[in-house]
């Protein structure tokens, strides 16, 4: 059994980039998805996006009618990457936690065993306080993030009991290296 706790990872982005080699990035692609059929025999949905001449291709992996896993394929900034998000690690499901921790740990294998060369793209951490009320949470973004409205503190929030933006702090050096979004969830 997984153990919970009140802090984890929600969501894990990892980047893998093959410069401008596509050829490089298929096989990156088919080796993950054949290791994954391999391991597991899962379903696989690949949903195709395009944008102007960009194509970006999405594999999903489920589990409970939950997309664990995404596999995306792209070009960007003369660069090939393959991108693979690990989409809510806990969910106090025990069949969706086991199946996201178990691929987490196979594609992590597959990369190791490669030598492939990673970047983390995205990383959430989700903190659980329970028996805490939500006036007396506050949490702080310290980057901006473009398009966004924050509150000021002890500022109102207009929608109660739901995703918040929370202030940003001034401080230039704590910007570069911290967050740019907290969300408080009740």
């Amino acid at each position: 059994m997984l153990p919970y706790s009140t802090t984890h990872i929600d969501t894990l982005s990892i980047q893998i980039n093959c410069s401008r080699d596509n050829n490089k990035q298929r096989e990156i692609l088919l080796g993950i998805k054949e290791h994954l059929k391999v391991m597991f025999n899962p379903y696989i949905d690949p949903v195709e996006y395009k944008a102007g001449f960009d194509t970006r291709i999405e594999h999903k992996v489920y589990c409970n009618n939950r997309t664990v896993l995404s596999i995306q394929t792209g070009f960007s900034n003369n660069n090939y990457y393959v991108k693979i998000t690990f989409a809510g690690l806990q969910t106090y499901d025990y069949l969706v936690d086991n199946t996201s921790y178990q691929y987490l740990w196979t594609i992590a294998a597959y990369i190791n065993s490669n030598q492939l060369g990673l970047n983390i793209t995205e990383l959430d951490i989700a903190i659980d306080v329970p028996n805490v009320s939500f006036n007396d949470l506050i949490a702080f973004c310290s980057s901006h993030t473009s398009r966004t409205v924050y509150h000021g503190l002890g500022e109102i929030q207009i929608y109660d009991d739901e995703t918040s933006y929370v202030e940003k702090f001034k401080n230039r050096i704590a910007a570069s290296v911290a967050i740019k979004r907290a969300y408080l969830y009740n």
